[in-house]
Parts: C-alpha cells; sequence; structure tokens
C-alpha cells in the first residue's frame, strides 16, 4: 500500500492555492458600476460579470439612464430584477445562457414565442460546432443582430487546381482566425460555411505556394489556382501550453513536422539530434546493451544510465504524458504531427520538472474528414517496413484515429561464431485515438498505444581488451596454457569492422503500453481548464557479452518492468495583458530492475569468488508539484515572464544484491528519501520589429537524487549507497526571426550555465558494476543557430550550428574524474546542413532530390575518458528523392543513407576493472525505397 504524508500534501495543497489566487481573480474581475449609467452599458456589465448574451430592440435601452450599482457576490437573477424593475422591462431566458428583454406589454408577450424560436435555431446550429454566437464588438447582440448572423452563415464553395488546371486532392482551406476547416475532395472541389464577411481563406497544399484570399460574399464558384514551388512551414508550437508562432516563443525551442521528419526517412525520435542544435540522443548507454534505452543530452546535461533509480536528465512527452524511464523512449514516428526540442531547464510549464531540456512529442488528431495512408518500405538489410493511418469520423461530435507501424530489419554486426547478428529491427506498433467534442467548449482524447520489440542487443563491438579480470583468470583460457594475457584476449577478438566474435546471450525484448484521458474544458473566451491523466506499463529483457571474444568472460541478462501513473491540471488564461499557465502534477512510479551476470571464472588461492551474482531491487517513486508561468504583456512590444515551480519527491528502494557465495551483499528493506526543492524561470523579452524578437532569460532546473542499485562489494555496514540532487543556473540570450517577404527565419542563442553535484555513471576501484555518484561542478558555455531559407520557389535550405564549451570547475572527493576529462555526449562544435529542390513536371508531378549532412567533432562517451570509447569527428551524408503526383494521392521515395559509408561511433561503454571498452557504430550506408498511398 501507498504511504501518503498527509502533512506535506497538505501543505503543498494549501500553497497551490495560494499560487492559484491571482489567476483566479483574473477570471472574476467585478466590475464597479458607478451611478447614473446608461442603461446599455450596464448591460454589457452584467454580460461581462456573469458570463451571458443578452437580447433586445435598441430602442428598449436608448438614452435611458439607471442608478444602479452590483452589491458584492449578488447573484445575477436578483440583480437583474432589481436593475429592469426600475426602468419597466422585463426578460425570460433560454437555457443558461441567452436573456430576452421585452417591454411589459401584451404585445411584447405575443413576440416572446417568435424570439425563443430564433434561440433555438441558433444552439442547434452552434451544437453543430458551426457557429458561435458572438457579441458585435464590445457591445450588445440585439435581436437584429442575430438575424443578421443567421443570415451571413452562407456558403463558399469553389475548386482548387494548379497553374495546369489540374485538380489538386487534400488541399486545405481555412478560415483566418479560426479552427473551421476543410480540404479537396478528389475533383479539388471544396465547400466551407462563414458566418460573417468579410473573410480570409488561407488555401495551402503541399509542394505548392500558399495563397490568402479575401472573400466579401458567399460564392459558389470560387476558382483558386496555386503555383508549384516549395515554401517554409509555418511553425505553432505549444512549448509554452498555448498556440503561439516558433518566432513569439522567448526560449530555445526547434519545431519539426511531421511531414520533414518523414521526407528524411526519420525512423524513430532519435532523428530530431541531427535536427536540433547541441542535441546528442543515441542508445544503449551504461551496459545495458539494449537498442531501446535512450540517451539523450542536452547543452552537456543529461543521463547516461537506465536504471530505474536515477532520473533522466531530459524528458520526453508524449502528448503531453511524461515518461519516467529511458527504457522504451526510442519512439516510432508515425502519424505524428511535429516535434519540439526545448533546450535548458524546464519547469515551470511542464508537469515533471526536467533539468536539460524536454523533447514533445505531439500526434496527430483525428480529423472531420475520412483519410489516411498507406506506406511500404524495402531496403538493405532485408528492409521491410509498413505503416499506416486512417481517420474516421464516426459523427459531427465523435472522431476517431488508428495507426500501426511494423518495422523488420537484419543487425549489422555479425556474429561470426554464432551466424546471426546484433542491431537487427523486429517492432510492431500501434496507436488508437478516439476524439469526443460535445460542445465548442468541452472536448476528450483518449488515446492508447502499444509496442512489441523482439530482437538482438545493441550492435556492440569489442574496441579494446585490457585488465580482463588480473588475478581471476577465465577458465576456458586456462584450458589453453598458452593464452593467459590480455594480448591474447584482445587478439581473439574480431577485428574485421561490424563482426564479433562474442557467443554470449543477446536479446532485447519490449513490451510497453499506455492510456491517457485529455480533457480540455473552456471556462470562457479567456479561461480554460485541461487535465492529463495517464497510465503506462513497460516489460522488458535485455542481455548481452561484453567482451567480444569466444570466451564467456563477462555477460549480463536484466529484467526491467515498471508502471506509472500521473495526473496532471493545468489552469490557462488570456488577457489584454496577460498570459498565464498553472498547475498541479502527480506522479507515481512502482518499477523493479534484476541483472544477473555471469562470468566462467576460476578463483585464484586468496581472492573471494563475485560471481555470479545477482543484483537490483524494487523502486517506489512519486513526485507532487505545483507550478506556473506568466507573462506580462508591458507594452505592444515588451513583455515579462516570471514562472515558480515547488517540486516534492520520495525516492523509496528494497534493495538485494547476492554474490558468488550466496551472500548478501546489502541488507533487504525498505529506505526511503525525499527531497524538496523551489525551480524558477524569468524572460525579459522586446519585438525589436515586426520580423525580430529578442530575449534575456535566467533559469533555475533540478533533478532529484537517489540510490545506486548496483552493489558487487559489500557496503558499509551493509547499507545501500545513495546521491544528491544536482542543480543547474542557466542564463540566455537570443533572438528569433521570421523574414517573410525573403522566406528566411533564422533563430540564435547563446548561453551559460553553471552545473552543480553533477550526477556521473562511474566504476569505481576494484568493482565491476556501475555506480552512480555527485562527481563534479562544471561550467558550459555554448551558441546555438538554426535556419530555414527558401531560396527560391523551387529551392530551399536549411541548417543548425552548435558550440559547446564545457570544462569541470571543481571535483568531488573519491570521484574518479580528473579536471582534464570532457563532460560526455558534449561534442565542442556540429552542424547539420540540408538542401531542397522541386523539379516540377506539370501534369506528371514533382521530383524533389534532398541531400542532407550532420557532423560533429570529437566526443567522448564515458564519464572518466577511455581512449577508445570515444569519436574524433564525423560527416554524415544522407541522399533522398521523393516523386509525388500531381494530385498528392501518390508518392515514391528513394534514397541512400550514410551515403559516404562514414563509419563513426553513436554510443560506447566501458569497464576498466573488467577490462572491455565497446562501442556502437551507425549502420553503414544503406538504400531504401518507400512507395505511400494518400486517400
Amino acid at each position: 500500500m501507498k504511504r501518503i504524508n498527509f502533512k506535506r500534501l497538505k501543505n503543498l495543497l494549501v500553497l497551490a492555492i495560494v499560487l492559484s489566487i491571482p489567476c483566479l481573480m483574473m477570471g472574476n474581475n467585478e466590475p464597479i458600476v458607478s451611478q447614473k449609467k446608461l442603461l446599455k452599458e450596464v448591460l454589457i456589465q452584467f454580460e461581462d460579470r456573469y458570463k451571458v448574451l443578452f437580447s433586445y430592440e435598441q430602442s428598449l435601452v436608448k438614452d435611458i439612464e439607471v442608478n444602479f450599482k452590483f452589491k458584492g457576490k449578488e447573484k445575477f437573477e436578483p440583480a437583474l430584477k432589481r436593475l429592469l424593475k426600475s426602468v419597466q422591462l422585463n426578460y425570460d431566458t433560454y437555457g443558461d445562457k441567452y436573456i430576452v428583454i421585452y417591454k411589459q406589454s401584451e404585445e411584447a408577450a405575443k413576440d416572446l414565442s417568435l424570439i425563443l424560436e430564433h434561440f433555438k435555431e441558433i444552439e442547434e446550429i452552434e451544437s453543430k460546432g458551426r457557429l458561435r454566437v458572438l457579441r458585435k464588438g464590445k457591445g450588445n447582440s440585439n435581436l437584429t443582430d442575430v438575424k443578421d448572423e443567421l443570415a451571413t452563415f452562407e456558403n463558399v464553395s469553389g475548386r482548387v487546381t494548379d497553374d495546369n488546371g489540374n485538380p489538386l486532392l487534400g488541399a486545405t482551406i481555412t478560415i483566418k482566425g479560426t479552427n473551421t476547416g476543410v480540404v479537396t475532395d478528389i475533383n479539388g472541389n471544396f465547400s466551407i460555411e462563414v458566418n460573417s464577411f468579410p473573410a480570409t481563406l488561407i488555401v495551402s497544399y503541399v509542394g505548392f505556394n500558399a495563397k490568402t484570399i479575401v472573400i466579401e460574399s458567399a460564392q459558389t464558384d470560387l476558382n483558386i489556382v496555386l503555383v508549384e514551388g516549395l515554401t517554409l512551414d509555418e511553425i505553432i508550437v505549444t512549448s509554452r501550453k498555448r498556440e503561439e508562432s516558433l518566432k513569439d516563443v522567448p526560449v530555445s525551442v526547434t519545431a519539426v513536422s511531421g511531414r520533414k521528419l518523414a521526407s528524411l526517412d526519420a525512423q524513430d525520435i532519435t532523428a530530431t539530434a541531427d535536427l536540433a542544435p547541441n542535441v546528442n540522443f543515441s542508445y544503449g548507454g551504461t551496459s545495458s546493451g539494449s537498442s531501446s534505452a535512450a540517451v539523450v543530452y542536452i547543452r552537456g546535461v543529461g543521463q547516461n544510465d537506465f536504471v530505474p533509480t536515477v532520473d533522466p536528465g531530459v524528458g520526453i512527452y508524449v502528448d503531453g504524458v511524461y515518461l519516467g524511464r529511458t527504457v522504451g523512449a526510442i519512439l516510432d514516428l508515425v502519424d505524428v504531427n511535429r516535434v519540439e526540442v526545448l533546450r535548458g531547464p524546464q519547469g515551470t510549464l511542464f508537469g515533471r520538472n526536467t533539468i536539460g531540456g524536454a523533447i514533445s512529442l505531439t500526434s496527430n488528431e483525428p480529423k472531420d474528414e475520412l483519410s489516411g495512408s498507406i506506406s511500404a518500405t524495402g531496403g538493405s538489410f532485408s528492409r521491410t517496413d509498413v505503416a499506416g493511418t486512417i481517420h474516421l469520423p464516426v459523427s459531427e461530435k465523435f472522431k476517431t484515429s488508428l495507426s500501426f507501424v511494423s518495422k523488420n530489419r537484419d543487425g549489422y554486426v555479425e556474429r561470426l561464431l554464432v551466424g546471426d547478428d546484433l542491431g537487427d529491427e523486429n517492432v510492431f506498433g500501434i496507436k488508437a485515438n478516439l476524439l469526443y467534442k460535445p460542445t465548442d467548449k468541452l472536448k476528450f482524447k483518449l488515446s492508447f498505444d502499444y509496442s512489441r520489440e523482439r530482437e538482438n542487443s545493441a550492435a556492440e563491438e569489442q574496441l579494446n581488451a585490457e585488465g580482463v579480470f588480473p588475478d581471476i583468470v577465465n577458465g576456458a583460457i586456462l584450458n589453453d596454457p598458452d593464452c593467459l594475457t590480455e594480448e591474447c584476449v584482445r587478439n581473439s577478438a574480431s577485428n574485421i569492422p561490424f563482426t564479433t566474435n562474442e557467443t554470449g546471450p543477446s536479446q532485447n525484448d519490449n513490451d510497453a503500453y499506455g492510456i491517457s484521458l485529455v480533457g480540455d474544458f473552456k471556462l470562457s473566451e479567456n479561461l480554460s481548464i485541461k487535465s492529463i491523466t495517464a497510465y503506462r506499463d513497460l516489460d522488458a529483457e535485455f542481455a548481452r557479452s561484453s567482451d567480444g571474444t569466444a570466451f564467456d568472460i563477462f555477460s549480463t541478462e536484466d529484467i526491467f518492468e515498471q508502471s506509472q501513473f500521473s495526473q496532471e491540471l493545468q489552469l490557462l488564461g488570456s488577457y489584454d495583458k496577460i498570459d498565464f499557465a498553472t498547475g498541479l502534477y502527480y506522479f507515481n512510479e512502482d518499477a523493479f530492475n534484476q541483472v544477473d551476470a555471469r562470468a566462467d571464472i576460476l578463483s585464484e588461492p586468496g581472492i573471494v569468488p563475485v560471481f555470479p551474482f545477482d543484483i537490483g531491487g524494487t523502486v517506489d517513486n512519486s513526485n507532487f508539484a505545483v507550478f506556473g508561468e506568466a507573462t506580462y504583456n508591458i507594452t505592444k512590444k515588451l513583455h515579462l515572464t516570471g514562472g515558480l515551480r515547488f517540486s516534492d519527491e520520495t525516492k523509496r528502494f528494497d534493495p538485494f544484491a547476492i554474490n558468488g557465495l550466496g551472500n548478501e551483499n546489502v541488507t533487504p528493506g525498505e529506505r526511503e528519501l525525499n527531497f524538496s526543492e523551489v525551480t524558477w524561470r524569468g524572460i525579459f523579452a522586446y519585438d525589436v520589429t515586426e520580423s525580430i524578437n529578442s530575449y534575456f532569460s535566467v533559469s533555475r532546473g533540478f533533478k532529484s537524487g537517489g540510490f545506486d542499485i548496483r552493489f558487487t562489494n559489500p557496503t558499509i555496514d551493509l547499507e545501500p549507497t545513495s546521491f544528491s540532487p544536482e542543480t543547474v543556473l542557466s542564463y540566455e540570450a537570443g533572438f528569433k526571426s521570421y523574414f517573410k517577404d525573403a522566406g528566411l527565419r533564422v533563430n540564435f542563442s547563446a548561453f551559460i550555465s553553471d552545473y552543480e553535484n553533477i550526477q556521473v555513471s562511474i566504476n569505481p576501484p576494484g568493482g565491476v558494476a556501475t555506480r552512480t555518484v555527485n562527481g563534479a561542478q562544471a561550467n558550459i558555455k555554448g551558441i546555438e543557430l538554426d535556419f530555414d531559407w527558401a531560396v527560391t520557389k523551387n529551392l530551399i535550405i536549411d541548417g543548425t550550428l552548435g558550440l559547446l564549451d564545457g570544462e569541470y570547475t571543481e571535483l568531488a572527493q573519491d570521484s574518479e574524474l580528473s579536471l582534464d576529462d570532457e563532460l560526455i555526449r558534449t561534442p565542442t562544435s556540429s552542424y547539420s546542413l540540408g538542401v531542397s529542390y522541386r523539379i516540377g513536371l506539370k501534369k506528371a508531378g514533382a521530383i524533389i532530390p534532398n541531400i542532407t549532412l550532420a557532423s560533429q567533432n570529437d566526443i567522448h562517451f564515458e564519464p572518466v575518458n577511455n581512449d577508445f570509447v570515444f569519436e574524433d569527428g564525423y560527416t554524415a551524408v544522407n541522399f533522398i528523392t521523393t516523386y509525388t503526383t500531381a494530385n498528392n494521392k501518390f508518392s515514391l521515395s528513394g534514397g541512400v543513407i550514410n551515403l559516404t559509408d562514414e563509419r563513426y561511433l553513436i554510443a560506447g561503454d566501458s569497464n576498466d576493472t573488467i577490462g572491455y571498452a565497446l562501442g556502437i557504430f551507425a549502420r553503414p550506408r544503406n538504400y531504401f525505397l518507400t512507395a505511400k498511398y494518400n486517400f
């Protein structure tokens, strides 16, 4: 049974209420009405105060003055009766929204039934999501206005073609400033309902220049011609919990559309590393051997270990749901709307605090029209992928979508003595979404996803062998008296690239599923509530051999289980001068990790055997937080943002560690650690011009401490060891720009971070297992640049640049680090460049060749730098060409990944005590061909 600290919970709830008071006051501003006001003005105050809509003839209120003042928290009906009684007017209601004012006469009473019929008609239309009755300007909406609105609810229809007259299937037509939109059918035809004129229509289509059209009145024969050409995607992000143009967000964020990811043959979320500056994203990590364990570093901050007692340094979110563990976080990309990469500490806007940054994946919502796609891919290493999506609307209020992906591919590191290969793919995933929108104010989205992996271990190769148990020699080696040295063991490993002589266990099995319910409720035009409720479950088993030889020197097998529940509540508001987001967050996870280590050894006299051993434990972690951030628009150009977060985390751990003699190296029994921390962010932003926005920010991030989980040697008093929280203080300045006429978007930032109590994964002397310690303090400085440039209507160039200068400034006692060691996964420079050119084929469609390259200089993969687990730099090139038919229904993509066959490390792991150094190289040159059909 979970233990709840009711005293702490009470204090946190009180704090949450106190922090919410300013926001709640914004939603309940009570205007003070002085005496001698016009009746019309008082009615407007009623509408604002009680959120109602009046309808009346103008003559009823013209030039009438009243002496009226609101009484504190007086309810609506008594206040209205008091007002109308003084001017001999009456009222009636329809539902809880519409209020009709009329004269106290028999004639008016007869007309009342007709008036109410109008309201019934309006509500019927509104319930279908087609029309919202709005007040004209800031005044009232009288009966004449209502009739006018009904009269202007007109149909606009027409046809969208290219400049050769070919219909464009799937072109999007939206009404600017609204969520209303439609797509064209197979003949290019469309029909959209407009409730006020003039209206601005935005027409867009992949591979064509978008067009903006102003409609003055209803039309049924509109002919829209789009001209072929490449344009920059309009990037809308929700990193601040509201939809904004990327240019207007004063934080370091890179947003990549799902369409762009698909065009680059991005297989999973690790592709973001080449699309955002100063991001390093791969898999493997410390002694896991799993190709499903994410290792993410942003600006030199992250986490290399996968165990459940150590939190990720970079948070990964799927549709607002935080993934508590790095195992299973290598997400496949199917039916993705966009991926946002936020750099620097995040906590004042996200449910879970993350110290290094956040990667947020947003899926497409179910669409209004029956649509979808199916694709099939074949390629090198027997690659066979199939993916599909269907959007199926059930009714105007209920919509669904279903996506699936199946990926199969052979590995690329051959096990010569076994006959199989490492680094293969065998993945199946499915995701279902159900969207229910009963009214225009309320929306629910239920999502379910499941993934299954059955693969060999990651594609590790031996880079070096040294030590090899100096005092304990492998039993198999003893059978050959001529092979008792490190050199002999090293020579027994394969020296052929992409091969290994290892014969040990190889496994990467992963089953994960999740279910979430997101609810959005619009309290008013300015205020809304959002709820995110989620549960996820993970079961994984992975195994590897670490020596790269035919001898069973060292191998590990992991069992990893985790389940998590999270609940987030957000209160979101937007007013003339202020925008804010505040929330409460609760997270709880139960996890279990067991590693069985084996070595075929023979103990020398006086040496205590430690193998085989079984180590691990059960984990119960919980997190409660209250957070918020508000932006005050001092002027139209000057904006001040402040954010605050209070986090309370509890870590519970029940360990076990059985050594080769059957003894415990640590006493079982649950232990508990508690961490509370206040973090914050402040931003000063100034809009230099309409095209350039600048900002300066200061933020503080925090990641809680925890327990070690690997105890291969007895601990002092047989008690588990632990580590403390780490913090970072980051200063940043930058600008965002979008020069629409020039087709150029440029973002720049520079930062300095003071990183303290850094949690590093090291191998203590004499120990064979990796431990987490607070190793050092560091100073990290950097520069980031990314740009997109539509040079011509057919040529787009994009790129990124990241520069980092990180160094340890102070070391903890017994950290095993040196001031000369470089921070892991922190290359001093990295860049990417992409070029796309569109070749129009008129009625036959278009061909778009694309070439991209990604480059970085030297990078270390171990905190205590190892000369072998090190990459001295590389430049990788991909070339992809896509053909699309004129109606965009069919496309064919083909390309070569790693065109120059560059051999470079993407991950590595070493253990000086055991004596191995392993590395994972990028997949060698490979090709693919994808056919896709849209409907």
